[in-house]
Formats: structure tokens, C-alpha cells, sequence
């Protein structure tokens, strides 16, 4: 199945705006084990767009988002344990993986791989942080997203 050469074209014009965060806890708390993902309204309206644009496209690709220190996101969070964030983020998408999504860090760089559903588990939970809902937390054990709210 050939991918809409418009929707390759779109995948490697899209420029993120906004801020996004994603981070993590230094000793993974049970009560907020995993990783954790807000945004501003622009970060993630951005971020919808490009998962937007994957949820059309039939290979594999990736982009690198730029992350932004989460203090106001993580205050949200309210966990005393210490924060670890990152400068980049690796968004894999992979329209056939079996699970919704893998989350991996590797030379202090996390990456994120998500399915064709996993891709549309994460723009509903961007449409929920842009509503001012969150602290729920989606995937497996190993493999936990958490979202929250952002104060900016």
C-alpha cells in the first residue's frame, strides 16, 4: 500500500510550536509510576496535528520533539520525588506495532513508539490536557503514560 505522498509531505514540513513536557520520577513512586506527558495549548494542539498526520500514513517514520522543562506541568502532579526531564523526545510511530506503545530511554534520551492506536489513545489524551483534564494514566505496567493538565 503506497502512502499519500501529500501526507509524507506534510509529516516532514510539520515545525512543532508550543511546549511540550514529558518526564519522569527519580525513584518511580507506585503512585505515579512511569512516565508523565502535559502540554500548552499550542504544544499540544501541534503535537495533534503531527499524530494527526501519522494516523494517515501507512510506513513507519520519526521526529524529534523538543521538550520543555515541566515545572508548572509537574506541580500539577504534586509528587514530592525528584523530576528528570530530558531536552528531546524520539516519536516513533510504527502503524503496526502490537501494543499501543513502547516507552524506552536510551543516552538519556526517552522514546516513545507508539501504534496506529496508540496514536489515537494520545490524541485523546492531548484533547484532554487542552480541556484542563488529566492525572490518569494509560498503558501497561512497564509502559505507563500518565497525563496531566498544564497551569500555563
Amino acid at each position: 500500500m503506497k502512502q499519500n505522498k501529500s501526507t509524507t509531505t506534510d509529516l516532514y514540513s510539520w515545525r512543532q510550536q508550543g511546549e511540550i513536557y514529558f518526564w519522569r520520577y527519580k525513584t518511580n513512586p507506585s503512585d505515579y509510576a512511569g512516565w508523565h506527558l502535559s502540554a500548552d495549548a499550542t504544544g499540544a494542539d501541534s503535537l495533534l496535528q503531527l499524530l494527526g498526520q501519522c494516523t494517515q500514513a501507512n510506513d513507519a517514520l520519526f521526529r524529534t520533539l523538543t521538550l520543555s522543562k515541566p515545572d508548572a506541568a509537574a506541580a500539577v502532579a504534586n509528587c514530592s520525588d525528584q523530576v528528570i526531564t530530558f531536552p528531546k523526545l524520539k516519536l516513533i510511530y510504527t502503524p503496526d506495532r502490537a501494543e499501543q506503545w513502547i516507552i524506552s530511554e536510551t543516552e538519556d534520551k526517552p522514546c516513545l513508539d507508539i501504534s496506529k492506536q496508540g496514536a489515537q489513545i494520545l490524541m485523546q489524551g492531548l484533547q484532554d490536557i487542552m480541556a484542563g483534564r488529566g492525572d490518569y494514566a494509560s498503558g501497561d505496567k512497564e509502559h505507563r503514560l500518565w497525563f496531566w493538565w498544564s497551569l500555563k
